[in-house]
C-alpha cells in the first residue's frame, strides 16, 4: 500500500502530465509533434527546476 508521501507524488504526476498534453500538445502546440520535440528540452528544464524547488517548499513553508 503506497504511502501518503507516494500517493501525493503520483497525484502530482498525473496532473502535470495531464497538463502538458491538454494544455502544451494539444493546446499550445496543436498536436504538432514535431514542434512539441523541439520544445522537448525546454519542458525537462521547466519540469527538473520545478521538482525539487517545490520539494523545498513543502519542507520550508512559509
Amino acid at each position: 500500500m503506497p504511502t501518503v508521501r507516494e500517493e501525493q507524488e503520483l497525484t502530482a504526476i498525473h496532473e502535470f502530465i495531464t497538463t502538458c498534453v491538454r494544455e502544451v500538445f494539444l493546446g499550445l502546440e496543436k498536436g504538432d509533434r514535431g514542434l512539441l520535440e523541439g520544445n522537448r528540452n525546454r519542458i525537462k528544464s521547466g519540469a527538473d527546476f520545478a521538482y525539487p524547488w517545490l520539494a523545498l517548499q513543502e519542507k520550508f513553508p512559509e
